[in-house]
């Protein structure tokens, strides 16, 4: 051996950045079963001190300090492939294609304990050239496979994928539970002017001008907590219905949802939307886009409705719909049980393991 082992672990998870529902998970996960994760970096240029977990209860290594952005591929290539082969475990599970630097890692570990998570849907996944090429490659020195969900599974089907997929249902444990829709229960009275709530970032790929466009037709309100590029030229376009709350710490997102009626999420590239899952978990009835990557696994007809991304007139239509209908569709968001779906991510890890 090159390097000498050390304690021995069921799973051992290369990510790029201790996130707060990565974290979430993980904590979990190590109360089931030894882990220990490698975390590429410990910050980004683009996180907000919230998006980082702050207890982390299980073994880890951070392999570099300097920001994500900026780090040293080859300092941390060699680091990670130290840290790799200085540890005893059962099964490698690698974060999709995220860091450039674990391209080649799953070609020098043994393809019977390499697993793979696949976050990235098949919406955004574009199936030709030399980048797909490679993708398949990856995906095929692979033994076993975490896709989000249905629509992240797809790439694997695809690219040909042989091995045992375990469709994990998310990509974390969000910091909202079971006991917030207490909150939201409170909140339920009918109201003519309903309330929309957007959260995340004011980006290009999260199409927020059409959801502008739309309340500008309309009198109900929109809310939007979030910051970046777009912040100007959306406040710019917007009419008095629409309020912007700014960056909101994740902490304090907890009453923004309690008083709020419903959720929209308008995004052209979504690969997940955890923002989904946390709206679901408040009580909150959702209208995504046909890109949102969890729409498929997330929502159905009782809870949320579907519009398509490019038409203005497709989301206009859902905003009716959901104002006409909103008590049905609040009591069957109220049901959504966020603890059963974090005990389906971990039984999808420890299901692998037998």
């Amino acid at each position: 051996m090159l390097f000498k082992k050390n304690k021995d672990y069921e799973i051992l998870f290369i990510t790029n950045l201790p996130s707060f529902y990565k974290v979430n998970l993980f904590n979990e996960l190590s109360k089931k079963t030894h882990i220990k994760v490698l975390f590429i970096s410990d910050k980004s240029l683009i996180r907000n001190e919230d998006f980082y977990g702050k207890e982390l209860l299980f073994d880890y290594e951070i392999v570099t300090n300097v920001p994500y952005e900026n780090r040293n591929s080859l300092l941390v290539a060699f680091r990670l492939f130290k840290a790799v082969f200085t540890t005893r475990y059962k099964k490698i599970i690698y974060s999709g294609w995220e860091s450039k630097e674990l391209i080649f890692f799953p070609f020098i570990t043994a393809k019977s304990k390499n697993g793979i998570v696949i976050e990235s849907s098949i919406l955004e996944t574009k199936a030709t050239g030399i980048h797909w090429v490679l993708k398949k490659f990856i995906i095929n020195r692979m033994s076993y496979a975490f896709p989000s969900g249905s629509l992240q599974n797809k790439i694997l089907d695809k690219a040909g994928f042989k091995g045992e997929v375990f469709i994990t249902h998310g990509v974390g444990i969000s910091n909202f539970q079971k006991r917030n829709v207490v909150v939201m229960k409170d909140n339920m009275a009918k109201n003519e002017n309903l309330k929309f709530l957007y959260v995340g970032r004011l980006s290009r790929e999260k199409n927020l001008s059409i959801l502008i466009e739309a309340f500008s037709q309309t009198q109900h309100k929109l809310i939007i907590a979030g910051s970046g590029e777009e912040f100007t030229h959306l406040k710019n376009k917007a009419t008095n219905n629409v309020t912007f709350l700014g960056y909101v710490d994740n902490t304090s997102l907890v009453e923004i949802y309690a008083g709020c009626d419903c959720f929209v999420l308008p995004s052209l590239s979504e690969p997940w939307g955890l923002v989904v899952e946390e709206a679901l978990s408040m009580g909150l009835p959702v209208i995504l886009s046909d890109k949102v990557g969890c729409h498929e696994d997330m929502v159905n007809a009782h809870n949320g409705i579907i519009f398509d991304a490019t038409n203005s007139n497709s989301l206009l239509l859902a905003i009716s719909n959901m104002a006409e209908n909103i008590d049905s569709f609040k009591a069957a968001a109220a049901t959504y049980d966020p603890l059963e779906n974090q005990q389906k991510q971990l039984s999808a890890y420890l299901r692998s393991l037998k």
